[in-house]
């Protein structure tokens, strides 16, 4: 409902969260990284966008955003950084980003 206060519990990952002394059973190591590779279709988009998004889409493609759920192999997968629509999928053990659409440009 609007107005309620919504908590988001997530697990302490030491792999990220960086906090001395503390710990957890969960996640003990980090994640394995994917190799990033943008398609020729993205490339020019890609190329258009500033470093720091560059590097954020990279580096959150690197981490195998997959849903824990994800039933099929080479699925397109989603994702919206800054103001983006990230395409993506992961073939033979590559992260690639497959497509890129500037979301303020799109015609309602």
């Amino acid at each position: 409902m609007d107005g309620t206060v919504g908590l988001d519990v997530k697990p302490y990952l030491p792999c990220v969260d960086l906090i001395p002394g503390a710990w957890s059973g969960v996640a003990t190591e980090a994640p394995e990284r994917l190799p990033v590779r943008v398609s020729e279709e993205a490339s020019g988009t890609f190329s258009k966008i500033s470093e720091e998004q560059r590097e954020v889409i990279l580096e959150t493609l690197n981490l195998d955003a997959r849903p824990a759920f994800h039933e099929k192999q080479e699925r397109t997968c989603f994702l919206r950084i800054f103001d983006l629509d990230v395409a993506w999928k992961v073939k033979n053990g590559e992260c690639v980003l497959c497509g890129l659409r500037n979301l303020r440009d799109r015609t309602q």
